[in-house]
């Protein structure tokens, strides 16, 4: 029985040779051509699914339906209830071309509070913090001097209580209570998070190059 690469067999020159009896997966390269290689192995990747039954979210410009805007905002928010670490759920937001919340006016937490209040303690499963949503803030590059994924803090931002206290090492990273009061909290357990992406015609913030990566 023929399999898809029988019938399209570009191989490149030599390829697949299943070096070290350990090339189980194949890659794709800038010719167009294929390549097997170990599996272990970290490349760029390509995703694919079938367009029967998608809905497109026109406000949000995606197909990514769980986006929702609102007026008077230019932005649309998303609230992962899935758990990740800060880590992996900023890579998460842009994966879906996106970034963590960046909630810089009392309009946007409104609305974050709003989209929280929509996923109650008692709707999630599994053991981690449910009353703390993580967004895009942290003190990663100098303890306590925090910012933005794209900059510095603004004056609206309302820490809870005597927070943050960075009370163990690894609370360096940024998380919103259920009241709209921030805090930070530890970057490797994992919690559930909200990603932002400019709503369409609408200004959208200049969050390019992110800044998760010290410049």
């Amino acid at each position: 029985e023929q399999s898809a690469l029988d019938l399209y067999d570009e191989w490149n020159d030599g390829e697949p040779n299943n070096q070290n009896d350990n090339e189980d997966c194949a890659v794709m390269t800038r010719t167009g051509k294929y390549s097997d290689v170990a599996c272990d192995q970290v490349f760029p990747f390509l995703c694919v699914r079938s367009k029967v039954g998608l809905t497109w979210n026109s406000a949000c410009n995606t197909y990514d339906t769980d986006y929702q805007s609102s007026a008077g905002l230019s932005s649309c928010y998303k609230i992962h209830t899935n758990p990740k670490n800060w880590t992996d759920a900023y890579g998460t937001c842009k994966a879906e071309g996106g970034y963590l919340a960046i909630v810089k006016t009392d309009a946007e937490k409104t609305f974050l509070i709003k989209l929280f209040a929509d996923h109650p303690s008692s709707s999630l499963r599994g053991e981690f913090w449910k009353d703390a949503l993580l967004i895009g803030f942290h003190d990663l590059f100098v303890s306590r001097e925090y910012e933005y994924i794209d900059g510095p803090l603004v004056p609206l931002i309302k820490f809870s209580g005597a927070e943050p206290d960075n009370y163990t090492p690894g609370e360096r990273c940024g998380t919103m209570y259920r009241d709209g009061l921030f805090d930070d909290i530890w970057c490797d357990r994992p919690n559930i998070f909200a990603c932002e992406m400019p709503a369409v015609a609408r200004t959208a913030k200049n969050v390019t190059p992110l800044r998760f990566r010290k410049q």
